[in-house]
């Protein structure tokens, strides 16, 4: 957004409010938050204005926040319909064949320095389970347990002229965290 007060009225209720951006960010946020009109906008900036659109993986996000069977959740490269049992424990990112080539997933452009840095991060306890991955769909990275169960953890697709992305990580904060006391810890040194 341009400034504080540019949402001021809340979300856009016109397509010319609507397609001025680029892209959505959904994070933690239940379906009956919109109207019924505010989704079907969303699925025309996705399909037909050609914007992208993200979904974050927050407590009310996909399936836990009533997306499926929505315009918004038809967007989405994940199937909400089918249900499946989240980690038990605690999961680590790993990228996909697809996710190392693509510069936009990877932090590092060094393969072993972005293994590193992956398996030094903390590990995620909260995962919106992806069932399905929709035909066409490319999962970028997943999640794996200490048994090596893997689910999806960020998946994209094209949709109509735009793009959507899931990412499932409900607690991807704690990246930001650990990264934060890490610089105070060598402050204090």
């Amino acid at each position: 957004t341009k400034d504080e007060n540019e949402l001021r009225g809340g979300f856009p209720d016109t397509p010319e409010e609507l397609f001025q951006y680029d892209a959505i960010i959904l994070d933690d946020i239940e379906a009956d938050f919109f109207l019924a009109d505010q989704m079907k906008l969303i699925y025309d900036f996705v399909s037909r204005r050609g914007g992208g659109l993200l979904m974050m993986g927050g407590q009310e996000s996909f399936r836990q926040g009533d997306f499926d069977r929505t315009p918004i959740g038809e967007t989405l490269p994940i199937d909400l319909s089918r249900e499946i049992e989240s980690p038990a424990s605690g999961v680590r990112l790993s990228l996909t064949r697809d996710g190392w080539l693509q510069p936009w997933v990877r932090l590092r452009s060094d393969e072993t320095a972005e293994e590193e840095r992956l398996s030094s991060m903390p590990e995620f306890l909260t995962i919106n389970s992806a069932a399905f991955v929709r035909p066409g769909a490319v999962v970028m990275a997943e999640v794996q347990d200490a048994d090596d169960k893997r689910w999806p953890a960020l998946v994209v697709h094209r949709f109509g002229k735009g793009r959507t992305a899931a990412l499932c990580i409900g607690d991807l904060w704690r990246w930001r965290l650990s990264e934060g006391l890490r610089k105070l810890q060598d402050i204090n040194l």
